[in-house]
């Protein structure tokens, strides 16, 4: 899992840059980062750095670190107080992606704006939500009030972002259909709003035989394949098949093939959006029985047969 440095440990490391930024300072070491430091941070410094290296606002030269061009942007901003630009930086990096879900699904809709009592964000989204706190556009007294569309964009960008940062959780030979997954989210994010895409497999589980599920007009159910290969053919669980079978209403399965590993996310996403990937089936359990599909069983799951069964 990614890392999620606390708001507190953020705002300390921002004011300890802007500090160097202001003594002319065009890089500097992790010493001398920790020489400016006035509080004491709660994770370790290095990572914190790295952390912002990750975001896109720092750039690592070996010896010492630098401010990249967005860093420029969005710490110049912040000596001006206007937190805005560096929060989202952060919002955007992939590591809270979690907690936006999570404030989306919880918070109450009003018109085209998400709105949350400011006291609920620590149960809800405590990272997160104090990040996007920051900004004082964001705030109607008691209230965090952020348009739908600032989300959508913040997790259409952290999907991406997550895309390249395969979780420990992952094994080596899923990698594809992570990928996979994650652009078919970004998809889903990108017609409906991410209010009304919920990450099943992330968030619930994968036992329930699909990965993402949409809510709306019409509701559905999508089971997301990935390949490295442009021809058609992927793993299918028992569980998938059923759902496929017991939902042919609302199944629907994606499939994203030539993925390459060593692509940038975004980039790839855009060029298989280009060659009209993903390919939809809308109901897999027809199409088996039309034999679109040849089904071969790879593996078998054995299982000893009791001494009663053999008598019977």
């Amino acid at each position: 899992m990614r890392v999620q440095p606390s708001s507190q440990d953020l705002e300390l490391t921002a004011r300890a840059v802007l500090v160097l930024r202001a003594r002319g300072a065009n890089s500097w070491t992790d010493a001398e980062f920790i020489a400016v430091m006035r509080a004491r941070m709660t994770a370790p410094v290095k990572g914190l750095l790295e952390f912002l290296g990750s975001c896109g606002l720092l750039e690592n030269e070996g010896a010492g670190w630098r401010l990249s061009r967005a860093g420029e942007d969005a710490f110049g901003r912040l000596a001006a107080e206007d937190w805005s630009p560096y929060a989202h930086a952060l919002l955007a990096s992939g590591a809270y992606e979690g907690e936006l879900a999570r404030l989306l699904e919880g918070a109450a809709e009003d018109g085209d704006r998400l709105r949350c009592p400011l006291a609920a964000l620590p149960r809800l989204a405590p990272r997160a939500g104090a990040l996007l706190a920051w900004d004082p556009d964001l705030r109607e007294g008691h209230d965090l009030v952020a348009s739908l569309a600032l989300l959508d964009t913040l997790l259409a960008s952290s999907a991406m972002e997550n895309a390249a940062e395969i979780p420990s959780w992952v094994q080596d030979n899923n990698t594809v259909g992570w990928r996979a997954e994650l652009y078919s989210l970004r998809l889903e994010r990108g017609r409906l709003g991410a209010k009304r895409v919920l990450h099943t497999s992330r968030d619930a589980g994968d036992g329930f035989g699909y990965d993402i599920e949409t809510t709306g007009c019409k509701s559905r159910l999508i089971e997301v394949k990935g390949s490295r290969s442009a021809a058609m053919g992927f793993h299918l669980s028992r569980r998938e098949l059923e759902v496929a079978r017991e939902e042919p209403d609302r199944h629907e399965l994606h499939f994203w093939g030539e993925i390459d590993l060593g692509r940038n996310p975004a980039d790839e996403y855009a060029a298989l959006r280009r060659d009209k990937y993903p390919v939809v089936i809308d109901d897999l359990a027809a199409a088996i029985e039309r034999e679109k599909f040849k089904m071969q069983p790879r593996s078998w799951f054995l299982t000893e047969v009791s001494a009663s069964s053999k008598a019977e």
